[in-house]
């Protein structure tokens, strides 16, 4: 799950990547970080993550389609074998998405891998007003399509 940004500038928002796995009813956050690249690098940078991280071709990329993301998301789509998909705009305001979350992780449906990456996500999604939100940013959009979209299809389909 990428929200991604358009500069390298240390001082500007980062792309932020949540790496994540579904298994039955939880959700298991395998890596989450933070970059700050410039589109021709952050290219690189995410095929080379990719290709790290053992993504296949049925590996789901979603891209969520701001900043930098819906020129991402068409040059995978036409330049690469992965499975990036451009994750629905959002509608509602970045406190109503965490809010609307919220009862999974109450719930403890999402559970952390141990990485060095653990303190600076735990610090970005614990605070109220933090100074990034890009991973947290990217952490709702797991949750949410993850847990709550593809539980509710199911349901919808029994």
């Amino acid at each position: 799950f990428l929200d991604t940004a358009y500069t390298s500038d240390n001082d500007n928002d980062p792309t932020g990547i949540v790496a994540a796995k579904q298994i039955d009813s939880l959700l298991y956050i395998v890596d989450a970080r933070e970059v700050w690249k410039e589109f021709p690098d952050l290219i690189s940078f995410l095929k080379q993550y990719f290709n790290e991280k053992g993504y296949t071709k049925k590996s789901k990329v979603y891209i969520e389609p701001k900043a930098s993301g819906k020129s991402i998301t068409q040059y995978f789509q036409k330049q690469t074998d992965f499975n990036v998909i451009e994750d629905k705009p959002p509608r509602e305001s970045k406190d109503a998405r965490l809010r609307a979350i919220s009862p999974k992780l109450e719930a403890k449906k999402v559970y952390l891998l141990s990485g060095t990456w653990n303190d600076n996500f735990i610090q970005q999604i614990t605070h109220a007003k933090p100074r990034r939100d890009d991973m947290r940013d990217a952490m709702v959009m797991a949750v949410r399509k993850l847990l709550i979209e593809q539980s509710t299809a199911r349901i919808s389909w029994r």
